[in-house]
C-alpha cells in the first residue's frame, strides 16, 4: 500500500510544467466563460428588441388613448373598461411591424433567458467564471427594473445585491453592457 504524503504531492506538483495548473484552472470554467461571451450580445439584442417593442406598444397606447382617454381614477371602472376595449381593438388592428417586433422580442428574450438559466446551473471555479455568473445576475436584475432607480433609492436587498454584482464583475474584468447607475 502506498501512502501519499504532502511532501510527495508537492514534489509531484513541482515537476509539472509551469503552465499546467493555470491551464487546468482556465478550463475549469470554459463552458461558463463561453456562455458569458454569448450572453453579452444576447443582452444587447434583448434590450434593442425591448426598445422596438415599446415603440410599437406606444403607438397602440396612443391610438387607444385618442379614442378613449385613460382614467387614473380607480373608482371609474366603466372608463377603464372602455379604454381596455379600445386597447384590445387597436392591438388586433396593429400593423405587421407590431407582430414582427413582438416575435423578435420573444426570440431575443428566450435566448437571453436560456443562457442565464444555464449559467445559473454551473458553479464557477475561477474569478472569470464568477464574473460570468455575476453578469447573468446583473442582467436578470435589470429585467426587474432595479437599475431604473438611483442606488440610494433601491430597496435594501436590491442595494446589497447590485453592489455585490457590480463589485464581482469589476474584479473579474467583466463589463455590464447596460447602465447600472441612473
Amino acid at each position: 500500500m502506498t501512502t501519499t504524503t504532502r511532501r510527495a504531492i508537492l514534489a509531484g506538483a513541482a515537476a509539472l510544467p509551469a503552465l499546467a495548473i493555470p491551464a487546468v484552472a482556465a478550463s475549469a470554467d470554459a463552458e461558463l466563460i463561453e456562455l458569458g461571451r454569448q450572453l453579452v450580445p444576447a443582452i444587447t439584442r434583448n434590450l434593442e428588441m425591448e426598445v422596438r417593442w415599446n415603440t410599437e406598444c406606444g403607438k397602440i397606447h396612443a391610438a387607444a388613448e385618442a379614442r378613449v382617454p385613460r382614467s387614473d381614477d380607480p373608482s371609474n371602472w366603466a372608463k377603464t373598461e372602455a379604454w381596455l376595449a379600445a386597447f384590445k381593438d387597436e392591438s388586433e388592428r396593429a400593423p405587421e411591424s407590431h407582430r414582427v417586433a413582438e416575435a423578435k422580442l420573444s426570440a431575443a428574450a428566450q435566448t437571453f433567458d436560456d443562457l442565464c438559466k444555464r449559467i445559473l446551473t454551473l458553479r464557477p471555479e475561477t474569478l472569470a467564471g464568477l464574473g460570468t455568473l455575476a453578469l447573468a445576475t446583473a442582467a436578470m436584475l435589470n429585467t426587474t427594473g432595479v437599475y431604473d432607480h438611483e442606488p440610494h433609492e433601491r430597496e435594501v436587498d436590491e442595494e446589497y445585491a447590485t453592489a455585490l454584482v457590480e463589485a464581482v464583475t469589476r474584479l473579474a474584468g467583466v463589463a455590464i453592457p447596460f447602465d447600472t447607475a441612473v
